[in-house]
């Protein structure tokens, strides 16, 4: 092989974080990091996407989002967090579960300002990924015993808009940001 057909190893840019793959992980890792002031370098093998790409776009968020309410849904991170601790149990510390359910509405907010758009069609009917006729639906067991006894029941699954399987939609916003 010539030597001229080999890619170059020096680079003379600095950078303040590299952030290596390019799906949803990423690219958050590096709007963030971009909106903080770091120059930031994003390395994938491939032209971007990851998993995320050929995923369902499916985030569990609850504790009050905008999607919920239009659908009439009054979700509380209290009532959240109250499924989520009897659904995980020790698994995940309670400091990070609080967390979670606490920063749940901020994070559909950055999403959708980063171009990720939802609805809030609410699926009338329990599944695991709903049709293109639905964006908002009970990803879990929240409507069964005991759940439902421990936390009003509420939708928490957001699926972002798009046809099929909308992965690419969601790594679209985000690519764009």
């Amino acid at each position: 092989m010539s030597t001229k057909s080999q890619p170059s190893t020096r680079r003379d840019d600095d950078f303040d974080v590299i952030v290596v793959g390019f799906g949803a992980a990423g690219a958050s890792a590096a709007l963030e990091a971009a909106e903080s002031g770091a120059r930031v370098a994003i390395l994938d093998r491939f032209h971007g996407g990851g998993a995320t790409a050929a995923s369902g776009a499916v985030i569990y968020a609850g504790g009050g989002t905008p999607y919920q309410g239009a659908a009439g849904y009054d979700d509380t991170p209290e009532a959240m967090h109250r499924y989520l601790k009897l659904e995980v149990g020790d698994v995940v510390s309670d400091t990070t579960l609080r967390r979670f359910c606490e920063q749940s509405t901020e994070n559909i907010a950055w999403l959708e300002e980063s171009g990720v758009p939802f609805e809030a069609s609410l699926c009338p009917f329990k599944t695991s990924y709903p049709t293109d006729d639905y964006y908002l639906y009970f990803s879990g067991n929240e409507l069964v015993h005991p759940y439902k006894e421990q936390a009003k029941p509420a939708p928490r699954g957001h699926r972002a808009k798009g046809r099929g399987i909308s992965g690419l939609t969601l790594f679209r916003g985000l690519r764009e940001a």
